[in-house]
């Protein structure tokens, strides 16, 4: 029996200057770092931006909410 553990990453980009577009563009569904999420090891990324927070789950991507 294969056993592993999903956990999620937290990224606080929010004194970075990177807006919540420019991550947006980056984390575009189809993109490497989108599919992470897919591969079994990241369940979800959370990435606070100086405009507030997006989720990147299963290739896709929502914005807003607090973590």
């Amino acid at each position: 029996m294969d056993w592993y553990l999903q956990g999620d990453l937290y990224i606080d980009a929010s004194k970075t200057g990177v807006s919540m577009n420019e991550m947006i563009n980056h984390f575009k569904p189809g993109s490497p770092v989108s599919n992470v999420t897919m591969e079994g090891t990241v369940n979800h990324i959370y990435i606070k931006t100086q405009d507030g927070w997006l989720n990147v789950t299963s290739g896709s991507m929502t914005k807003g909410g607090d973590k």
